[in-house]
């Protein structure tokens, strides 16, 4: 029976494809960070045939899981026959036949991402592991589907998880820097993401601990230096002044709305200015070589507002001097954005 057999009217689909999914996203063997890509049926079908080496051991043929070893990142493909099929599947499941199998749930949450109907009744249900929901859900936001990589819904979701666990784990590191690197790499797929920007500055508010955000810090500022991404740049500007004038309050309000405790508070600006000092020299001379627009207006509000590097302006001055007498040859991108922001 071909797969456009079941779609006939009063057929018993199962959750053959729903199973599957949820399963390769849940595997702990492989690695945390999923990448969700759907593609047509044709290319699905050419990459299992040429692919001796994926983790799928059954015959479908509507999702195909590869390890990317230089990534870090398993990349799950779905094909968009597959996404129909698994949308039927749960549909047929929880509405038809009055099942709230949790696979089904969160299949329709999947392709449904904005329906709080649907996430309140996993909520409702509960679930026996709450690390393993949350990378679900973290694959859902790396997803190259615009229209779940957005779902204010689905970055609620993903937050309230983070607070709960959070709150009932001793050491975070290892949680923070995934939920990190799920907001990055949601901005990889959909630029200027909001909604990914919004979670990160939630996620770097919780940190109480100057060693871990100095590793978060370090883990954001080497994104940047791959991939030049304005709102990201701001998130950066934004977490370093908070420290100095709020203390995160919104976010520590945000916080316990979710139902958690943020101890944030206890991190100080003058505790990590020594830090910041060192992780500035580096910035400095990275942003000086290549020039991001967003680079720069971020060390040009360090200045104004907090007067790290009281020197920067005279440098910038010799910068553009020197770009005036053709002495050296220098980034045409940094002078056009020097300025932009400089004047």
């Amino acid at each position: 029976m071909g797969i456009n057999d079941t779609f006939e009217s009063g057929l018993e689909l199962g959750l053959q494809i729903t199973n599957e999914f949820i399963n390769i996203l849940q595997d702990d063997k492989s690695y945390q960070l999923k990448r969700i890509v759907i593609l047509p049926d044709e290319i699905i079908n050419e990459m299992k045939s040429n692919d001796n080496d994926n983790d799928n051991d059954n015959d479908n043929d509507t999702v195909l899981s590869v390890n990317d070893d230089i990534g870090k990142v398993q990349e799950v493909y779905l094909s968009k026959l597959g996404m129909k099929r698994m949308f039927l599947e749960c549909y047929q499941c929880v509405y038809k036949d009055g099942n709230d199998d949790i696979n089904a749930l969160l299949g329709l949450l999947f392709i449904t991402a904005n329906d709080t109907t649907v996430m309140n009744k996993i909520v409702c249900k509960g679930y026996s592991d709450n690390y393993k929901l949350l990378i679900t859900i973290g694959g859902y936001l790396t997803c190259s589907y615009d229209k779940t990589n957005k779902s204010s819904v689905l970055w609620t979701f993903f937050k309230k998880l983070f607070v709960s666990i959070h709150d009932n784990n001793v050491d975070n590191s290892s949680l923070l820097q995934y939920v990190i690197q799920v907001c990055l790499k949601s901005t990889l797929e959909h630029p200027r993401n909001y909604y990914a920007c919004n979670s990160l500055r939630f996620f770097i508010a919780s940190i109480n601990n100057s060693h871990v955000w100095k590793e978060v810090i370090i883990t954001i500022l080497e994104f940047l230096r791959k991939f030049d991404d304005y709102s990201i740049w701001m998130v950066l500007l934004d977490s370093i002044l908070n420290l100095k004038y709020n203390g995160f309050k919104y976010y520590r309000l945000e916080w316990e709305r979710f139902g958690g405790i943020c101890d944030c508070n206890n991190l100080k600006y003058d505790e990590l200015k020594p830090i910041l000092n060192d992780i500035y020299k580096d910035l400095k001379t990275f942003v000086l070589m290549v020039g991001p627009y967003g680079g720069l207006v971020l060390l040009k509000q360090l200045y104004l507002r907090l007067g790290i590097d009281e020197g920067l302006m005279v440098q910038l001055g010799d910068i553009i001097e020197t770009h005036k007498n053709k002495n050296i040859n220098i980034n045409d991108k940094l002078i056009y954005n020097m300025k932009r922001v400089y004047g």
